[in-house]
């Protein structure tokens, strides 16, 4: 199992088409990329956090990440950038510990 944690920047003013946005992708992968085992999206009110959208992805294996990551930028690309600031986001692969 692969897991990645992290989060994607929304320019400023661009929180709502951001979330239109992001509730779209989510439902997206859930129906057609059946290796994914997880893939969610979370907010933040911390200050200094209201800018973030966080994902919780997880996946079978590698290729099923390599598929997640395609179908995004085909499906989603052009969309994604408007929206957020791709520079500043972070996604990191993580190894469950128990």
């Amino acid at each position: 199992m692969i897991t990645l944690i992290g989060y994607v920047v929304v320019r400023d003013g661009m929180m709502e088409e951001a979330l239109k946005l992001v509730k779209e992708m989510v439902l997206k992968v859930r129906e057609t990329e059946p290796d994914n085992i997880d893939y969610t999206a979370y907010t933040s009110k911390t200050e200094g956090n209201e800018n973030k959208i966080y994902f919780y992805e997880s996946f079978e294996n590698e290729s099923a990440l390599q598929l997640h990551g395609a179908n995004l930028a085909q499906q989603f690309g052009e969309r994604m950038g408007p929206i957020f600031d791709m520079s500043k986001n972070t996604m990191t692969k993580c190894e469950r510990i128990i």
